[in-house]
């Protein structure tokens, strides 16, 4: 009889290791679908340009972190430059999709000698803008985040060769994809 006893005993104690096991295991098992969850659905990336987010890109060619800025008020127009369209091929493994896209490059009003610089490197900023569009993919550019992370990108780069100011803004005039 007291054999029985003690496998009994010995039962209810593997029985509420058991259980402990399990529900450890469950609360390992939430927080990595939690972790999941915030960082591919909750995560600032995700918000879009209707919800008024301005995404900082500068950092991510360094892998630092991705700065969001709340846009309160839209920034004051300046002198827009018009540049030429650009068709360029989009990094497609088949090699056939083509991207048609103009753009204006928004300067401040009273920044002359910004105005004037702009126009003597439009050969360098187109250079700037077929070596941005041809590393992209046609996932990158298709939706509304991925063209606001393109002209980010864009604002970012062209700005890194100016030398008498800073763009505000790059507007897309024209986006064809075929």
């Amino acid at each position: 009889m007291a054999k029985t006893e003690g496998t009994e005993s010995e039962k209810k104690q593997g029985s509420k290791k058991m259980l402990v096991i399990l529900l450890i295991l469950v609360l390992v098992i939430l927080g990595v679908a939690g972790f999941i969850v915030f960082k591919f659905v909750l995560s600032p990336k995700n918000m879009s340009v209707q919800d008024g987010i301005d995404i900082n890109v500068d950092a991510a060619d360094t892998g630092e972190e991705i700065v969001v800025n709340r846009r309160n008020t839209p920034t004051e127009a300046g002198v827009t430059i018009s540049l030429e369209s650009f068709v360029v091929n989009l990094m497609d493994p088949a090699g056939n999709r083509y991207l048609k896209l103009a753009l204006a490059v928004d300067v401040p009003e009273d920044n002359s000698d910004l105005q004037g610089e702009i126009e003597q490197r439009i050969p360098m900023i187109r250079d700037i803008v077929i070596s941005t569009l041809s590393a992209k993919t046609y996932e990158e550019i298709s939706t509304s985040q991925g063209k606001v992370f393109l002209k980010q990108e864009l604002v970012r780069r062209i700005n890194s060769i100016l030398t008498s100011g800073r763009l505000n803004d790059v507007y897309i005039t024209e986006f064809v994809v075929q």
